[in-house]
């Protein structure tokens, strides 16, 4: 078999048809290529997260006009968090009526039943850090703040909210 492509003593290149690795002919000279000319889509790798929540932080009230204020943390609850703690979207609160008090201890309860899955995860340290008893949260009807609530991570946030001052005063 060594010496099929033998004749008369002589070796006889090999033709074939098909491309060699490089894509071209072979003794076809290498032409470099430009960038994004080649025919894989160009793609932006996928962040991998590993499955961890990343934890969402206060945002100064100058960086955004929409971001909320340094006192207030935009956070998503879940149907389960929200019927577990009777804040219901569009039952237990409302646009007219978005408040609800939360005990701390209820909060500080599901994270500890829930770990991770709990929603007030992100905001474990602020919970676990806030002076007071009972937590305000508040349905963000209209997405202000990017999440369908807010929480008052301070007594001032909390007091300003459920006592806004009065227009003209």
């Amino acid at each position: 078999m060594a010496d099929e492509n033998k004749e008369g003593g002589e070796e006889k290149p090999r033709t074939s048809s098909a491309k060699s690795k490089t894509g071209s002919k072979p003794g076809t000279p290498k032409t470099p290529r430009r960038a994004g000319s080649g025919k894989a889509k160009d793609k932006a790798p996928k962040k991998d997260d590993g499955g961890k929540k990343e934890e969402p932080k206060p945002v100064e009230a100058s960086e955004s006009t929409t971001g909320p204020p340094t006192d207030i943390l935009a956070i998503f609850l879940a149907s389960k968090t929200q019927e577990l703690f009777d804040c219901r979207a569009d039952e237990d609160v409302t646009s007219d009526n978005p408040y609800k008090l939360l005990k701390k201890e209820d909060i500080i309860q599901d994270m500890k039943t829930r770990a991770a899955v709990s929603d007030f995860s992100p905001a474990k340290q602020l919970v676990m850090d806030y002076p007071g008893e009972e937590l305000l949260i508040v349905y963000d009807y209209d997405f202000k703040y990017g999440q369908n609530f807010y929480l008052a991570t301070t007594e001032e946030a909390k007091d300003r909210i459920l006592n806004p001052p009065k227009p003209g005063g």
